[in-house]
């Protein structure tokens, strides 16, 4: 059975419901003037027998007036029904069947304020990324400095912390790509300046612990190599809590207040 059929025979059996409820009322009303208007003989009281003519005729109108307005409102609900607007069933396959516009909107009323709104609302800023000079061993097992480029979260782009980011070293994916971490204990990254054309870092005391020359030297390079990348400086001068320590590492052999490209070609 068909939607629309369904929905008639519900309302006509709504409406026969209503009916016989009415018309039990209207015969409860008819026995209970009766009775009232009965007297000892059997006869009635013309003049109340009157009155009791008087209403049953005015419940027979109230309710033959009720049982009008009824129906005829059931029919025009039934008709408005019908001639409604419908989805059409003759739809192609893979196509969206049309479905008829909201009250008071055409399909040419746009919303560009809130459509705009929304879209604002969705967009997320994508992390920022940068690239990283991490030691990698090559075909002769030597360390060699290479490219690799990483997402930093929001408020990690400036220079301290994508320094500590690289002493961290290589991620277990990188280090099954060859790469290797030159910073054995981790030095904290206190702060990263600028001076002139120099950067200038300032590490805790970790910065050159325990650590022999060439390691020193590998570290050094690494911090200098990378800060040119990301800040465009010519120069590196280090410290260690504030201070400049001429002599770091486990062999306590010299190095310069700046460091530059001249002397890295020197003592490579």
């Amino acid at each position: 059975m068909s939607r629309k059929g369904t929905r008639k025979s519900s309302a006509d059996s709504q409406n026969l419901v209503t009916i016989l409820f009415v018309l039990g009322v209207i015969g409860w009303g008819f026995f209970a003037i009766d009775r009232l208007t009965d007297t000892d003989g059997g006869r009635k009281n013309p003049k109340v027998q009157g009155r009791a003519s008087g209403q049953e005729a005015g419940w027979k109108k109230t309710a033959r007036d009720w049982l009008t307005k009824k129906l005829s409102s059931s029919e025009n609900a039934e008709k408005h029904e019908a001639e409604s607007p419908s989805v059409s069933r003759n739809v192609p396959q893979g196509e969206i069947p049309l479905l008829p516009e909201p009250g008071g909107l055409s399909r040419a009323q746009q919303l560009p304020e809130e459509e705009e709104t929304l879209t604002q609302n969705r967009e997320v800023e994508a992390p920022e990324s940068a690239e990283f000079l991490l030691y990698r061993l090559n075909n002769k097992g030597q360390p060699v400095l290479a490219k690799v480029k990483r997402s930093l979260g929001e408020g990690k782009g400036d220079a301290r912390q994508m320094l500590g980011v690289l002493i961290k070293g290589p991620t277990p994916a990188e280090t099954e790509r060859d790469f290797i971490d030159s910073f054995v204990r981790k030095p904290r990254v206190l702060s990263v300046a600028r001076a002139g054309s120099c950067a200038v870092v300032d590490f805790d005391g970790n910065f050159g612990a325990g650590v022999s020359y060439q390691t020193l030297r590998f570290q050094i390079e690494q911090i200098y190599r990378n800060l040119k990348q990301w800040t465009g400086s010519k120069c590196l001068e280090l410290k260690v809590r504030g201070q400049y320590t001429p002599h770091l590492g486990s062999d306590g052999i010299f190095f310069p207040k700046r460091i530059d490209e001249h002397w890295l070609r020197e003592n490579s």
